[in-house]
């Protein structure tokens, strides 16, 4: 029952709030009562501003944005009905309600695709009318079915980026992992559209909620070779061109890197808006390896916004870790 709705010069879909309708009752976040004249309370204040209860905090995760892309929700959904380790614990309600979570998803991005159908009837400019025909199409195949283009894979994770947010009543430091490697397969498919999706979803990022989300750029992989590549590049270029707060760029740094690329990293295009973070990529393994993450897969972390470091769609972070300026 959100209120949705597509701008005039929109890529992809996904605005949604207020400015669209009138919110339905019970869809706001419903705030903690406070007595005008009461003492402060420091846990009531949490759970009214941050919507942080009980110690635990919201958001401050990444999804594993890969898998959502190259399978699909129908897929994971598929997996989650024939999980069978919840044992008698609830399982048959546990994997029930999370069926209904990822069909909720989908659903939510078929009305973007409806929506899209209608304006596209009734705009008399051609090339917007195939742009949002496009755009009707992409979105009644992801997020639920494996993104065939670099679009739909932006689109897919923007759908799924933004109902976390929804979900967890907080938008903290949701952030999107090593994208510059997850999506290079389908960038370098494609030889013409990639920037102007990137750019559409950049202005999305710091439309809705906290703009804090980091992308990973470069880093090795687990045996130690560079991994800084075009799309990495246009991450940067991107950033520079549009100059706003989000996504912070995590850039992670090896004995290994070409100095092309740490000279790229370290421009004064990048430095005059404080971009990017640095992480040390072998320390930041150490660190999860001291955590108890396997050695096979500690290539796979990412940073989030909040310098949390962990291993995306593995866990919800709290913020164990900590990073020395």
């Amino acid at each position: 029952r959100l209120p949705i709705g597509i701008r005039e010069d929109d890529v992809l879909a996904g605005d949604a709030g207020p400015e669209w309708g009138d919110v339905p009752p019970g869809l706001a976040p419903l705030p903690v009562a406070v007595p005008e004249n009461a003492a402060p309370d420091p846990a009531a204040m949490m759970a009214d501003r941050y919507y942080i209860f009980g110690g635990y905090t919201p958001a401050h995760t990444t999804l594993d944005y890969e898998r959502i892309v190259r399978q699909g929700l129908q897929a994971i959904r598929g997996e989650v009905l024939a999980f069978d380790q919840f044992g008698d614990k609830g399982g048959t309600s546990i994997r029930r309600a999370m069926a209904i979570a990822l069909d909720a998803v989908c659903d939510w991005a078929g009305r973007f695709a409806d929506l899209a159908d209608e304006q596209a009837g009734k705009t008399p400019d051609a090339a917007r009318r195939a742009e949002l025909q496009r755009l009707a199409a992409a979105c009644r195949h992801v997020p639920r079915f494996p993104a065939r283009t670099f679009a739909e894979a932006l689109q897919a994770i923007w759908i799924c980026h933004f109902a976390v947010g929804l979900s967890e009543l907080c938008q903290s430091s949701l952030s999107l992992g090593r994208l510059d490697q997850y999506l290079l397969p389908l960038f370098m498919a494609e030889t013409t559209g990639q920037k102007g999706a990137l750019e559409d979803f950049f202005r999305k990022l710091n439309r809705y909620g906290d703009p804090a989300c980091a992308i990973n750029v470069g880093g090795c992989d687990a045996a130690g070779r560079d991994q800084f590549n075009l799309l990495s590049a246009l991450l940067l270029d991107t950033v520079c061109a549009l100059r706003l707060p989000s996504p912070l760029l995590a850039a992670r740094l090896h004995d290994g890197i070409p100095a092309a690329v740490l000279d790229r990293l370290t421009s004064p295009d990048l430095v005059r808006l404080g971009q990017p973070t640095f992480y040390g990529e072998i320390p930041c393994r150490e660190a999860l390896l001291e955590r108890g993450v396997p050695e096979t897969e500690v290539d796979r972390w990412c940073a989030n916004s909040c310098m949390g470091l962990y291993m995306p769609g593995e866990e919800i972070c709290d913020m164990w870790g900590g990073v020395v300026n």
